[in-house]
């Protein structure tokens, strides 16, 4: 989520319009406006995820994957509008949820970070084993809705978003042994989720 606070003339129409979201967002993700009008000063919700930059990712890359106007998604990230230019790990935000087409590439994302980044960790290559371990923050953070929609257990969820939390810690810290226990932990439980997709027929 992202904080907005309310302007001169602001309305949620005007709010709305203004992230490239629709009316019903901005009321689903602050409640209390479905109640009272807002009025200048007030701080609300912008509903949105981190995006954490890819190596082949641009401006306009991301403003088309996420079907957002380039316009908005600077206007969203102020640094970036005034820095011009983005570099991989950079984390932006972003409105809107993740588009349907990019949730298998995720997955794989996931996947695939979460299975290479111990041979990172073990000759500690840190600054690769962070990329990684950040990715597979970002990417797991915006699937979790999907994740839940498709019946996987919260408890499930929770264990591998707390070892992907304690992994980044123990990245940060340099710890070989630690890291590598939350590695394992994460690579252990993901391929429960992926087994509940594969039988919901959302991955082959």
């Amino acid at each position: 989520m992202l904080k907005y606070v309310i302007q001169p003339r602001d309305t949620i129409f005007s709010v709305a319009k203004k992230f490239g979201l629709k009316y019903e967002q901005i009321l689903f993700s602050n409640p209390p406006i479905n109640r009272h009008p807002v009025y200048a000063g007030q701080i609300i919700n912008i509903p949105g995820f981190t995006y954490t930059v890819r190596p082949d990712d641009t401006l306009n890359k991301i403003s088309e994957k996420f079907s957002i106007p380039l316009s908005i998604l600077l206007s969203l990230n102020p640094r970036i509008a005034c820095e011009g230019n983005i570099t991989v790990g950079q984390n932006i935000f972003i409105t809107n949820s993740p588009p349907a087409g990019n949730m298998s590439e995720q997955i794989s994302s996931i996947e695939k970070n979460s299975e290479s980044i111990m041979s990172d960790i073990d000759s500690e290559n840190w600054s690769d084993a962070e990329l990684k371990a950040s990715q597979i923050k970002s990417d797991f953070t915006q699937l979790t809705p999907f994740f839940r929609e498709q019946g996987v257990p919260e408890d499930l969820i929770t264990t591998i978003s707390n070892a992907i939390t304690n992994l980044m810690d123990e990245i940060s810290s340099k710890n070989v042994h630690l890291s590598k226990v939350q590695a394992f932990i994460i690579e252990e439980y993901y391929p429960d989720i992926l087994d509940i997709l594969r039988r919901n027929n959302q991955i082959t």
